[in-house]
C-alpha cells in the first residue's frame, strides 16, 4: 500500500511540475518574447529557463524533505501520507521528497525512541507529574481518558522537537541536490 501511495505521489509531482512549467510559459509568453526581442538567443533563453526550473526543483527538494521530516518526527503515524500531501500541496512543495524525508526519519527503529523522548519532553513542558494512570473502568471512555493523558504530551513534545530535525534536513537535502547537479554538469 505504501508503494502505491509513493507511486501516486511521484506521478502527481511530475504532473504538477509539467503543468507548472506549461502554465508558467504561457503566462510569461510576453516576458519571454521581450527577452528574445532585446537580443537573447533561443539557446540563452533555454538556458535561462532551465536554470530557473533547476532552482525551483532544488528549493522544492529541500523544502519537501523538511516537510516530510517535520511530519515524520511528529507522532501522527496514521496520517503521515495525508499530512505530507496536504502540506505539500498547500505550500507547493515536492511531495515525493516529503515522503522520502518521512520514510527516512520515521521507521521502526526510530519511532519508539522518538515517542519516548517526545512524551517526556511534552510532559515536562506541560508540567505533568510522572505517575501511572489507573483505568477505573474498562470502557471506551476510560481508554480515551487515559489516551488524552498520553496523546497531548506526545503531540506537544513532537511539535516542539520537529523543527530541530526539519531545519537541518532542509539544508542537508539542498546540499545533496546541489552536489548532484554539479556532478551531472561535470
Amino acid at each position: 500500500m505504501l508503494s502505491v501511495g509513493f507511486m501516486a505521489s511521484a506521478l502527481l509531482t511530475v504532473l504538477g511540475f509539467l503543468l507548472y512549467a506549461l502554465f508558467s510559459f504561457r503566462r510569461r509568453f510576453i516576458e519571454l518574447g521581450t527577452l528574445r526581442a532585446i537580443g537573447l538567443s533561443t539557446m540563452q533563453l533555454t538556458i535561462f529557463l532551465i536554470c530557473e526550473l533547476a532552482f525551483l526543483i532544488l528549493l522544492g527538494l529541500g523544502a519537501g524533505t523538511a516537510i516530510g521530516v517535520f511530519i515524520g518526527v511528529t507522532p501522527t503515524i496514521p496520517f503521515h501520507t495525508t499530512l505530507i500531501i496536504a502540506v505539500g500541496v498547500l505550500f507547493k512543495q515536492n511531495i515525493m521528497a516529503g515522503y522520502l524525508g518521512s520514510w527516512l526519519i520515521s521507521n521502526p527503529l526510530t519511532i519508539p525512541l522518538f515517542y519516548f523522548y517526545q512524551y517526556e519532553l511534552g510532559r515536562i513542558l506541560l508540567g505533568i507529574q510522572t505517575g501511572a494512570w489507573v483505568m477505573p473502568e474498562l470502557t471506551v471512555a476510560g481508554i480515551m481518558n487515559i489516551g488524552w493523558h498520553i496523546l497531548i504530551p506526545l503531540l506537544v513534545g513532537g511539535v516542539v522537537s520537529a523543527p530541530f530535525f526539519a531545519i537541518p534536513a532542509y539544508f542537508f537535502a539542498r546540499r545533496l541536490a546541489v552536489a548532484g547537479r554539479h556532478r551531472e554538469a561535470a
